[in-house]
């Protein structure tokens, strides 16, 4: 064989390229009952693998090709057939020749199976589906044609607008609002009930936080409800104190305010 039968590979399988400790590589991933997880990877070029530890263990196989393997500085080269075990908290890398494929067993959770993603109009019709399922979550209504009529146009409304997939289904969506040369706003901060407390909103906020310190934005504003508490401590835990009204939206009770000067997400 020359390469992992396609029922491996499958697209809902892939590992999402920036979870890879080795650049430009094709990799699928399972998971099992208790977390741990089996990858399947073909390396289509030469390729190094930087530095790194993971906190469970590692097994490892080559069933094709060469791949030298660098564990704390000590090198084992292996080939079609070789094994290894790599304790966790080791520090591994290696290089490895164009055609390889190897199979790895990790005791815990190596590839998340959230991956995040900025907003593309081809994405249009999946947003709107999920911002209208997360409102009904929330026993809200999504009027399109009213209210939130901002998502017909989201990249003319929005200066940053990005959604958390799992594999290919959004599951989170958060947005950066420019409201002034100095100030912005956190908007669209969701996340499916089913994927909450797994850090996703975190995530997603860091994430808008570290661009808008980037932009050069000095202020970021938010509003929220009183009911959603989980929010709001996520919120207070990221630096932002209430203040006072800054928006006409009806439906809010609770405004905050986020120094992006002395922030640290």
């Amino acid at each position: 064989m020359t390469g992992f039968p396609e029922f491996m590979c499958r697209k809902e399988n892939l590992i999402p390229a920036d979870q890879q400790n080795t650049p430009d590589i094709e990799g699928c991933y399972y998971t099992a009952a208790d977390g741990s997880q089996m990858a399947f990877r073909t390396y289509k070029a030469d390729r190094v693998s930087k530095e790194h530890t993971h906190d469970y263990d590692e097994y490892m196989i080559v069933t094709q090709g060469e791949y030298l393997v660098t564990i704390d500085g000590a090198e084992h080269l292996l080939r079609a057939g070789d094994e290894l075990f790599i304790p966790k908290g080791t520090l591994q890398g290696g290089r490895v020749k164009k055609g390889t494929r190897s199979i790895h067993a990790f005791g815990g959770q190596r590839v998340s199976p959230y991956h995040t993603k900025e907003y593309t109009a081809d994405m249009k019709d999946s947003v709107t589906a999920f911002l209208a399922a997360v409102f009904a979550e929330n026993g809200k209504v999504f009027d399109i044609n009213g209210r939130h009529s901002i998502y017909k146009d989201i990249e003319g409304s929005f200066e940053l607008f990005i959604c958390t997939l799992e594999h290919s289904e959004i599951v989170g969506t958060a947005a950066l609002k420019r409201l002034s040369d100095r100030d912005c706003e956190l908007k669209t901060m969701y996340v499916s009930r089913r994927c909450q407390g797994r850090g996703l909103g975190l995530s997603l906020a860091r994430r808008i936080i570290d661009e808008a310190k980037e932009r050069g934005f000095e202020r970021m504003y938010l509003d929220s409800m009183s009911r959603h508490t989980r929010a709001i401590s996520l919120y207070k835990g990221l630096g932002f104190c209430e203040t006072e009204r800054y928006n006409d939206n009806d439906m809010a009770d609770v405004f905050m305010v986020l120094d992006l000067k002395g922030a640290t997400s």
